[in-house]
């Protein structure tokens, strides 16, 4: 089946100049030709092991050849980024070498063939046949220029004579004085010309070999997917910890005060008959405590969500902070406005940490932050000039790493004995959007090589609402957050098409598993739903069946979406009647399996899988169907209630 899919869902390298100016160029340049040798050696043991794999030599040739390649294009990635700044993805490190029991002739035969369906060692192997003709040749242009031009400033004019007729240098017959002076001016400039013109291959050469050696774009989602995961649990190990300082302090603070002030008021109700002036003095007591009260709640708030960041913006809030600071603190500000809440919040924060650091251990009389926006970047730096030797392992930095890593920040800390103290971060204000991006990009390209034509792919809720009514596809894949809020646009638009076109089939991604948009996407019963989290597109196949079956109007939920209606329904009592076993039939059916998949899954035989199906529905009291989206449906319809 092929279908038509719109999807509403997702880099960074930098440059700097070279190290060393240009005679530095053009022994890098040198350099890279000569390497482009090893480089062909490389390649060639790879293809003469390649070519060897049909009478077993290769299985034994394969893998150190495909090593040595590997060194080879680490070289070079390491090259990139130290002379141009170019920073290469590399990919996923190659099969390792067998360990005993399994370092027999069968483990190097597994080996090598996990070589050969290892996506970056053919990346490999394509660059090393590409790079003798393209890379190495492009690096020589500067250097055969200043070789030469050297030849025509410093030889010429000493052997031009002894050359005899016929001495041409590049378009100039060098027979006379005059001549020489101008293949040596000619030659001053071609040496120019190639020392000009060397950083400028160089970094051309550093894009072209990002081209040939990035890691594949599968291995690149894979990762992004990862660092989300990792990062969903870095917020959810804050937040829980944050819940945490919240619960200590009512403990501590205002809910200690109001014991206290029951107590108290208690005591005065008491004594307010027969001793008067004491019930004064304890309801005096009393308004004292319900200030203190009130003011650990205002400081509670404060912590949470300082009223001047929710109101100013981070700019006046961080001047808020210096005003607070018994140091001296100066602020410079050059933000564009209002950035993105979370942002804010944790520029805010981040800023705190450092200067409470600063008051505590720099010694430093005063202190500098600057805040500044760029290219969608928020860059702030705290400066002292105190002790420095700063541990940027301490609990408080890593803490400050840690809010930083959800907005894929970056934190970097100068602190040399004897100071200064310099700490630099870095915070991409759409890096939701980036995200986005490679997620959309990474999808499209999943599904169009699985088939698919893909009619639209946009980046915000009205415009995915307005594809959906227009281009009429087949499927639609949503991520529930979307821009310009980030919070339920893709699943709002998902829902409002449906209300006019109810049969519209929609896989909706979501990075959490949340019970509410489940029970939205199922109110209206129509099915052709889905509903996945977005790890599961790391397994492509099980990614694009589900794509599939919601296209022709089945329904599909991530297994851990079941889990918790499961849960939810054994709570409530609901499927207290049916076996285990029924209760794992149950959950994959309602993840759009077919008989076959349940029995696979199970280990047991597909009438074995029949009966169990009749017997839940007996069960249930819901009528069985042989059609399995009725099937699925049934089953979802009876976890809502």
């Amino acid at each position: 089946m092929t279908g038509r899919q719109v999807e509403g869902m997702a880099g960074r390298g930098g440059t700097r100049p070279g190290i060393g100016g240009a005679p530095a160029d053009i022994g890098r340049c040198q350099l890279l030709s000569l390497a482009a040798f090893a480089v062909a050696g490389a390649g060639a043991l790879v293809i003469g092991a390649l070519l060897l794999l049909p009478v077993g030599v290769g299985f034994l040739l394969l893998p150190p050849a495909a090593t040595a390649l590997r060194r080879m294009s680490d070289r070079y990635r390491d090259w990139a980024a130290r002379w141009t700044g170019t920073v290469i993805s590399p990919p996923r490190p190659l099969p390792p070498r067998p360990t005993p029991p399994d370092g027999g002739p069968a483990g190097r035969h597994r080996r090598a063939l996990a070589l050969l369906g290892d996506a970056g060692f053919w990346h490999d192997l394509r660059w090393a046949w590409a790079e003798p003709w393209t890379g190495a040749l492009l690096a020589a242009v500067p250097l055969a220029l200043v070789e030469y031009g050297i030849f025509g400033a410093a030889v010429q004019p000493f052997v031009w004579r002894l050359l005899g007729d016929g001495n041409w240098y590049a378009f100039v017959l060098v027979d006379s004085t005059p001549s020489m002076l101008g293949a040596l001016a000619l030659g001053l400039g071609f040496t120019a010309a190639g020392l000009r013109l060397a950083p400028v291959v160089l970094r051309l050469h550093a894009r072209w070999s990002g081209r040939l050696l990035a890691a594949p774009y599968t291995t690149e989602l894979v990762r992004r997917i990862e660092h989300l995961a990792g990062s969903r649990a870095d917020v959810l190990d804050v937040q829980a910890a944050e819940l945490r300082r919240i619960e200590r302090d009512l403990h501590d603070g205002a809910q200690a005060r109001l014991v206290s002030l029951g107590m108290t008021l208690d005591e005065a109700t008491r004594l307010l008959d027969h001793d008067p002036p004491a019930a004064r003095a304890l309801l005096h007591e009393v308004r004292a405590t319900a200030q203190r009260a009130l003011q650990d709640l205002r400081d509670l708030v404060h912590g949470v969500l300082p009223p001047v960041l929710a109101d100013r913006g981070l700019g006046d809030a961080v001047r808020s902070l210096a005003l607070d600071s018994h140091l001296d603190v100066h602020v410079e500000a050059a933000l564009p406005g209002r950035l993105p809440a979370p942002v804010e919040s944790a520029g805010y924060f981040a800023v705190a940490e450092l200067l409470a650091n600063a008051a505590k251990h720099s010694g430093a009389p005063e202190v500098r932050i600057r805040l500044s926006h760029t290219d969608g970047l928020l860059r702030v730096t705290v400066a002292d000039e105190g002790r420095g030797g700063a541990d940027p392992d301490g609990s408080g930095l890593r803490g400050l790493r840690r809010r930083l890593e959800p907005f894929d920040g970056s934190f970097v800390l100068h602190s040399p004995r004897g100071g200064p103290t310099t700490a630099t971060l870095e915070i991409p204000c759409a890096s939701s959007s980036q995200d986005l991006f490679l997620l959309r990009d990474g999808l499209t390209r999943t599904l169009q090589d699985h088939g698919f034509e893909v009619v639209a792919a946009v980046d915000n809720g009205p415009a995915l609402l307005k594809s959906l009514l227009e281009d009429a596809p087949d499927v639609a894949v949503v991520d529930i957050r979307l821009p310009p809020t980030f919070s339920d646009e893709g699943l709002q638009a998902a829902l409002a098409a449906r209300r006019i076109r109810p049969a519209l089939p929609v896989l909706v991604l979501s990075q959490y598993v949340d019970q509410l948009y489940a029970h939205e996407l199922l109110a209206g019963g129509e099915g052709a739903i889905g509903y996945l989290l977005k790890d599961r597109i790391t397994h492509t196949t099980q990614f694009v069946d589900a794509v599939r079956t919601v296209a022709a109007g089945g329904t599909v939920m991530d297994p851990q979406v079941i889990a918790r209606l499961l849960a939810r329904s054994d709570a409530r009592g609901t499927t207290a009647e049916l076996t285990p076993r029924e209760l794992d039939v149950l959950g994959l059916l309602a993840e759009g399996r077919s008989n076959a998949a349940v029995a696979g899954a199970l280990f047991i035989s597909e009438s074995a899988v029949a009966k169990h199906t009749a017997a839940i529905f007996a069960k249930l009291r819901i009528e069985p169907s042989a059609d399995d989206n009725r099937r699925v449906l049934a089953v979802l319809a009876y976890l809502k209630r």
